[in-house]
């Protein structure tokens, strides 16, 4: 198990999910993790995806401004593999957008393809700027101590 300093509960928790995951043989469930900047949120995004043998694939909010960018990242995802989204909240507004990203999260299918089952890891250093239909798709969500 990694060690980040201040982050002890939250790591032991998520070495359960990871433990857990395995067992019943699923990936690690959708995670948000939210805290202020350098506080390991990349870190514990990189140890799930080594615990659970997924490639881990990073991804800037800021990369994904509408439905096609969202097909440009997503299509190529392998099953298990880790999709950590960093700074989520800046995912752009653009109608449909965020609507597409939720079918993707809850149905593995974007504009008729069916998607592996994978994980996805939000990043965001304030996760009151998320809509709420948005952070309800994230089955944990972990906000780092200061």
């Amino acid at each position: 198990m990694i060690k980040i300093v201040g982050q002890n509960q939250i790591l032991e928790d998520i070495s359960i999910q990871i433990n857990a995951s395995r067992i019943k043989k699923e990936p690690f469930p959708h995670t948000i993790i939210s805290g202020p900047s350098g506080h390991g949120k990349t870190t514990i995004s990189k140890f799930i995806a080594e615990s659970m043998g997924g490639t881990f694939i990073s991804l800037s909010g800021n990369e994904i401004q509408d439905r096609n960018d969202l097909s440009d990242q997503i299509l190529w995802v392998k099953g298990g593999d880790i999709v950590f989204i960093d700074e989520i909240h800046c995912i752009g507004k653009k109608e449909g957008t965020i609507e597409a990203l939720y079918i993707v999260l809850e149905e593995f299918k974007l504009s008729g393809y069916i998607i592996p089952k994978f994980t996805c890891i939000g990043a965001t250093t304030d996760i009151s700027l998320l809509p709420q239909p948005l952070r309800d798709r994230f089955i944990l969500k972990y906000r780092l101590k200061s």
